[in-house]
């Protein structure tokens, strides 16, 4: 009889664990992929987003950045971002050999005659999902901006900045912001479950499809716009786009 009830006891308690690690991990996810970082580290992290997003608002406010340049800054630091993702997924499957890599290669398989395709690793199918679709999109940016120029009957000359604060030395900066945020994760790196990789690929999927969209949407917009001027009107763009990563980073 005793040993019956011991029994019973340890079943119980084996199922409260389970339950325990099961909310764990779903707290983790929802909570966001950095909720378990101290305070500090969070806002310097939250700091670095708002610095990213702080020079388009600087070139169009102080260096008349056209409407070009922005559409390209924000295109080229999404490809960035993808880049160092990447490294990150890479450099924490070799530290962790964490088993989500075999078991979370299902939710990033392409969708082909109602089935999910899944052949390859992680890493590669992240790459090819997340380059993939900013490619195409980069490409057919491009060819907007030619046949349509800056929208508002400028020239398509994006690499020259109204002063010395061209495009190629906005995007430098926004590329060093990035790679701090990015060294600054490697830090604890070792430590991270996979929830908070997945967190991070899943947001950054989803960011850049909504960002595409904008753009494709915000340029079309602004292009038959008639207005005297367009800064106010992207600096409100840049401001929500701020406010959105915030959201999204904040979980």
């Amino acid at each position: 009889m005793l040993r019956i009830r011991g029994t019973c006891r340890e079943r119980r308690s084996h199922r409260s664990r389970g339950r325990a690690m099961v909310l764990s991990t779903l707290t983790q996810a929802v909570a966001g992929p950095r909720a378990g970082l101290g305070a500090p580290r969070r806002l310097v992290h939250l700091v670095l987003v708002v610095l990213v997003d702080a020079v388009p608002l600087v070139g169009i406010v102080y260096f008349d950045w056209s409407v070009a340049r922005c559409l390209i800054a924000f295109w080229g630091e999404s490809m960035v971002q993808g880049v160092l993702v990447l490294a990150r997924i890479l450099i924490h499957r070799a530290m962790t050999h964490d088993s989500g890599y075999s078991t979370g290669v299902a939710s990033l398989g392409v969708v082909v005659n109602g089935h999910r395709v899944t052949k390859g690793s992680y890493p590669m199918l992240f790459a090819g999902t997340t380059f993939g679709f900013s490619i195409v999109h980069g490409i057919f940016l491009f060819v907007l901006l030619l046949v349509l120029g800056d929208g508002i009957g400028q020239n398509t000359d994006w690499t020259a900045g109204a002063s010395d604060f061209s495009l190629l030395k906005g995007l430098g900066l926004m590329a060093c912001f990035q790679m701090l945020d990015f060294l600054h994760d490697l830090v604890g790196l070792r430590h991270w479950p996979f929830a908070w990789i997945k967190a991070i690929v899943d947001r950054l999927q989803t960011r850049i499809v909504i960002l595409h969209i904008g753009i494709i949407a915000g340029f079309f917009v602004i292009a038959f716009l008639h207005v005297q001027s367009l800064t106010p009107i992207l600096v409100a763009v840049v401001v929500i786009k701020t406010l959105v990563d915030l959201a999204a980073e904040s979980g």
